[in-house]
């Protein structure tokens, strides 16, 4: 299914039973993922809003188990993400108080100079903090609930040049169906002409990289037996 999660259409009926839906869910879905060459994982926490009726709504919420927010962030916090977020931090406090302390002195040029660090230790630390809270978020996603876990969807597997695309599994047929009813302009062909484009394109995106690359390595031959 192409798009992204937002613009996903769900039938108005329960992703569960396929009754008649009268309200939506908010489900979230975690996905971790790295390699050899990355120190950490890779997380990203997906949202999306699912129909359900009354039934099986009732029976979501009273298995549902949110996860408190400290018991999100203690995790988050000992990370190697903490340790480069304190310098920081304590710096843009430091250059904050003493920006404060010259500006209630008249001292204005004095104060101004001290807010170059304060904004780029504060920039710095903003980032890292997000990274954090991020972080935070991914220890937040609560466990399936029987109703919830009827369905799954993979994160992003769209290759360079093709629309964001997941795959969604349904446990009912019926609502599969429907599913499928409501997005059929969204489903995604490897056979159409939007993948035979995106293909054409990363063809020609290799051929530019390696036809860039040729006269640096014919240069870096020659220069190297011009020497000898």
């Amino acid at each position: 299914m192409t798009g992204p999660l937002h613009q996903i259409n769900f039938p108005p009926i329960c992703i569960n039973c396929a009754a008649s839906s009268s309200q939506t869910a908010r489900i979230e879905r975690l996905f971790s993922w790295g390699d050899e060459h990355e120190p950490d994982e890779i997380s990203e926490v997906a949202v999306v809003n699912v129909p359900m009726c009354a039934a099986c709504a009732s029976r979501h919420w009273q298995e549902f188990k949110p996860i408190p927010f400290l018991d999100r962030l203690w995790p988050a916090l000992k990370t190697e993400r903490t340790i480069a977020f304190i310098f920081p931090f304590l710096t843009f406090l430091f250059f904050g108080w003493k920006a404060l302390s010259f500006f209630f002195r008249a001292k204005f040029i004095t104060a101004l100079g001290m807010m170059i660090p304060v904004v780029l230790f504060g920039l710095i630390a903003g980032v890292l903090g997000k990274q954090l809270l991020d972080r935070a978020q991914s220890y937040g996603v609560p466990a399936n609930t029987s109703v919830s876990g009827c369905f799954t969807f993979s994160r992003d597997r769209k290759k360079l040049f093709e629309p964001p695309r997941r795959r969604f599994r349904f446990r009912n047929a019926g609502f599969a169906e429907a599913f499928i009813d409501a997005n059929r302009g969204n489903l995604w062909d490897p056979r159409s002409a939007a993948a035979a484009n995106a293909s054409t394109k990363r063809v020609v995106l290799l051929g530019l990289l390696i036809a860039a690359a040729i006269p640096f390595v014919l240069w870096s031959v020659w220069k190297e037996f011009a020497g000898n």
